[in-house]
């Protein structure tokens, strides 16, 4: 269970009642009734699905020393920090009364609690997923898509969004995992901030005309290159005193128009994977070299005759698929930095075994004294009335014991 997609689900459902006061909604007047929710929700897990999936174990992200993934792409999950500052809830005072509760259920409640250093409750999930599912049959309970790759290799592990009240499978054209993969590879995460093989690999008309007008070589034109321009210097200054601007359709200012919008999305990757794109390559090509044949006075009739036959090659759509990568010198790259983002095999190995180590020695008793302590320090006593286990059991327990 991703432990904090549930925590700001319920966040946002106990506080959008209430009204900010000087820019900010004050905590108190939420935070208990997120709580209670927060606990609730693991409750009704628990009770629908234990029967066929066994208990919970809730994944943490421990984000203190900075996450993995920054590591490989600095701008990851760049902004949430920013989204957080300018919210009108008070993260600081919320995350401190969720720590209490993750504390309380670590210490009191039948749930393994699992979080490791850098690591994020996607890694746990797929870790688990991944080393469990042979032994039994998994569920992973978010709403994030991510996930979806857990199923790769076994009929063993399902998802279920308690967004959507739906169970998760791969979605494209061909309901194809394989295909799926591609397109969650290639068009990034706009929620982590992980953006599309394509993306930040053209520069735009305007940068160009710019770095022209500066009398910067033409070889630097092009994204790659000017990456490997050694002067740093320079490129910074050019980035810096490059004042035109994106604007969108609302006519608010965007960031610098250096780099080119370059339209792409699945239907893109399916043209890559059947062969259109390819052909419509070729056929560029030799519409080119015709334009240039007619400027010339030069007879068209040939290059007409191979426009009109031009075929789609005999080709499987992972040999096509790896072309497309090699047709420009940043796709590879930006392909691999992706994989290793979204991927469970880009988590560290020493990541790997470390979540695998945590769990193994993660407590899941029930003290039910402390539990009910909790309850009452936080005006949730109400909720002893739907906890089973809490209104049956008079001593400690295991998971184990328990039946619903």
């Amino acid at each position: 269970m991703d432990f904090s997609s549930t925590c700001h689900r319920m966040v946002s459902a106990s506080s959008n009642d209430v009204k900010p006061i000087d820019g900010k909604k004050p905590t108190e007047d939420f935070i208990y009734f997120a709580l209670y929710l927060i606990i609730q929700e693991i409750y009704n897990v628990q009770k629908e699905h234990s029967n066929k999936f066994g208990d919970i174990v809730l994944c943490l992200d421990s984000s203190k020393n900075g996450y993995w993934r920054s590591d490989v792409y600095k701008n990851y999950k760049n902004s949430r920090k920013k989204g957080r500052e300018e919210s009108e809830l008070n993260w600081k005072e919320i995350y401190s009364h969720i720590n209490n509760l993750i504390q309380m259920i670590t210490e009191y409640l039948p749930w393994k609690v699992i979080a490791y250093p850098r690591a994020e409750a996607d890694d746990i999930i797929l870790v688990l997923a991944r080393t469990k599912n042979v032994f039994e049959k998994i569920m992973i309970h978010s709403p994030d898509k991510d996930m979806i790759q857990a199923q790769r290799f076994t009929d063993n592990v399902f998802q279920y969004s308690a967004l959507t009240k739906k169970w998760l499978k791969p979605e494209n054209k061909h309901d194809n995992m394989e295909h799926w993969l591609a397109e969650h590879v290639c068009l990034g995460d706009v929620a982590d901030e992980v953006p599309r093989v394509v993306d930040f690999t053209e520069f735009s008309e305007n940068f160009i005309h710019f770095l022209k007008e500066n009398h910067v070589d033409t070889y630097y034109h092009e994204v790659h290159n000017f990456k490997l321009w050694e002067d740093k210097e320079t490129k910074i200054n050019l980035l810096t005193t490059f004042d035109k601007h994106k604007v969108n359709k609302k006519g608010e200012i965007l960031e610098k128009d250096i780099y080119k919008d370059i339209r792409f999305g699945p239907s893109s990757l399916a043209d890559i994977h059947d062969g259109t794109w390819e052909l419509k390559q070729r056929k560029a090509v030799l519409e080119k070299k015709k334009a240039e044949l007619k400027e010339q006075g030069l007879k068209i009739t040939e290059i007409n005759k191979e426009i009109k036959s031009l075929l789609i090659k005999d080709e499987t759509p992972e040999k096509r698929f790896n072309d497309w990568l090699d047709s420009h010198p940043l796709y590879r790259d930006h392909y691999e930095r992706n994989f290793t983002l979204v991927m469970e095999e880009g988590i560290p190995t020493d990541i790997w075994n470390g979540i695998i180590l945590e769990y193994n020695n993660a407590k899941n008793d029930f003290c039910q004294k402390e539990y009910f302590d909790f309850l009452r320090e936080n005006n949730l006593e109400k909720l002893k009335l739907t906890t089973t286990f809490a209104t049956k059991v008079k001593g400690p327990l295991t998971a184990a014991d328990f039946d619903w």
